[in-house]
């Protein structure tokens, strides 16, 4: 199991062709001690997302950064901020119910 994720997404604009939020994450240990990621001290991620529609078809774009504490592994690096991006695509087989991405 992963560590407890608490999070929130607030929408700046908002149209049939698509969105633009923010959005906040607080990640708070809560794995087995040792565990792969199982850190100590709670980490924040904060991001911007973007959505463009056409027609049945959605792409999705997330920019921004994940902060924390200084890890150290011991697996030969350390953990420590990071940026982070994510894209996918959605074809809405059928709108508000079914979807392939």
């Amino acid at each position: 199991m992963g560590d407890l994720t608490l999070g929130m997404r607030l929408g700046l604009w908002e149209s049939y062709e698509g969105a633009v939020s923010i959005r906040g994450d607080i990640h708070i240990p809560s794995s087995t001690p040792g565990s792969w990621l199982g850190e100590d001290n709670s980490r924040g991620t904060i991001s911007i997302l973007s959505c463009y529609r056409y027609k049945n078809a959605e792409a999705t774009v997330e920019l921004g950064g994940h902060m924390r504490t200084p890890t150290n592994t011991e697996k030969g690096f350390v953990l420590g901020n990071e940026l982070i991006s994510t894209t996918a695509l959605r074809w809405h087989l059928w709108p508000g119910r079914v979807s392939f991405g």
